[in-house]
């Protein structure tokens, strides 16, 4: 029972990706702004409301996604959860440089609790694919974007949203309720 209590509160992954989007949004449109080709229609007050209570559900449901994990007698990823928890925490003070610094230890963090997850063999998922992803897929994107001409900023949109998304899969692949195996001779 205590597993299904842990595995509700895993779907707060998904508001809470909602909310990390519109402040990464946001900051890409300041960014757009500040080299004169958008008005950013995200005010800052909102942006910072939006991103603090989505990295705050993040929070939540990380805890939730790992200690499911662990009942469910997956590793733990020790190392991984308490950095990218760490990089939650920073990211929820919405100001320079911790808006930077926050996502890159989220997007490290995440990177080995999903390559310890995935190598444990007891819980796959395609979120732990796209954390374990995540940095070498933007650093490629990054410099290939940068190659031919376009700002390597691009390889950062594409890291976040990997990790974004990541966390969504989790945690509704985490609170999605279990497979109910149907026997052989009743389904035949």
């Amino acid at each position: 029972m205590e597993v299904e209590k842990l595995r509700r509160w895993a779907f707060a992954a998904i508001p809470g990706g909602v909310g990390l989007a519109v402040g990464v949004a946001w900051a890409v449109l300041e960014e757009l702004q500040y080299n004169g080709i958008v008005v950013n229609p995200i005010p800052d007050l909102v942006s910072f409301v939006v991103t603090g209570i989505g990295v705050v559900l993040l929070m939540i449901a990380f805890t939730s996604i790992r200690k499911t994990q662990r009942a469910s007698g997956g590793t733990s990823g020790t190392v991984g959860y308490w950095i990218a928890m760490t990089g939650l925490l920073l990211s929820a003070a919405w100001v320079w440089p911790l808006f930077v610094l926050g996502p890159l230890l989220v997007g490290i963090g995440v990177s080995l609790y999903g390559a310890s997850t995935l190598a444990a063999g007891t819980f796959r998922s395609f979120g732990s694919w796209l954390h374990v992803l995540c940095v070498p897929t933007a650093i490629v994107v990054g410099f290939a974007s940068y190659a031919v001409g376009f700002d390597g900023g691009i390889g950062i949109i594409v890291f976040m949203a990997m990790v974004i998304a990541g966390f969504m899969t989790l945690g509704f692949d985490t609170a999605a309720p279990a497979e109910r195996r149907i026997p052989r001779e009743v389904a035949a």
